[in-house]
């Protein structure tokens, strides 16, 4: 896929190494969960992949996201049984 401008459809996420490679393990179950955390707030944004960087996760959504979208994930994320100290809050890229 390509696009001609910056998508910001996507969410980073400043982690660790050790904790990416943690998250990457069962990234499928997360991105259940995530889904259905939105779900829960009444948003119809998705989650459609997750991909990992040197030192960030990249979340792709199907849609543009609100701020509480992105609180959501950020919560759930720091909460997903981590070292959750060296976790950063997500942004737009």
């Amino acid at each position: 896929m390509t696009t001609k401008s910056l998508s910001y459809k996507q969410i980073i996420i400043p982690m660790s190494s050790n904790n990416i490679k943690t998250f990457m393990l069962s990234s499928n179950n997360h991105v259940v969960n995530i889904n259905q955390a939105l779900k829960n707030i009444k948003s119809d944004v998705i989650i459609d992949f997750i991909y990992s960087n040197y030192r960030e996760l990249v979340l792709v959504s199907n849609k543009v996201m609100a701020q509480l979208n992105i609180c959501v994930i950020s919560h759930y994320i720091k909460n997903a049984n981590m070292n959750s100290e060296d976790i950063q809050d997500g942004h737009l890229p």
